[in-house]
């Protein structure tokens, strides 16, 4: 499903940012190719390890084909790997949710604005 900002939807907001945030990136693949280049900073690899940005989608209402209990928000497609975003705005990580999307093939990115306790 390609993002467009500007089509209305009910979307929870976590929804509605994961949306923004895929439609931006595809709208501005230099932005996108910064956002993966920081996520692999930020996990202590190369700013190239995941090869060039190519498209961001939102898959948050579909579950992924290899792996029928995971449904994460965004699957950001580089030119050497896939990587898998789970979103959480205002809700904690759960542990269970985290459990199934680790099972998905690819690289997983949890993204959360609220300190949790449990470092699992």
């Amino acid at each position: 499903m390609k993002p467009n900002l500007f089509v209305y939807c009910l979307d929870c907001p976590e929804d509605f940012f994961s949306r923004s945030l895929a439609y931006i990136v595809n709208l501005f693949p230099d932005i996108g190719q910064k956002v993966v280049s920081q996520i692999a900073v930020l996990a202590g690899e190369r700013s190239d390890f995941f090869g060039a940005f190519r498209e961001c989608e939102f898959v948050a209402q579909e579950f992924q084909d290899d792996h029928k209990d995971s449904k994460p928000d965004l699957k950001i497609l580089c030119s050497d790997a896939v990587i898998y975003c789970e979103n959480k705005l205002d809700a904690p990580l759960n542990l269970q949710q985290v459990e199934k999307h680790a099972k998905l093939r690819g690289y997983k990115v949890f993204i959360s604005n609220i300190h949790h306790k449990n470092p699992r």
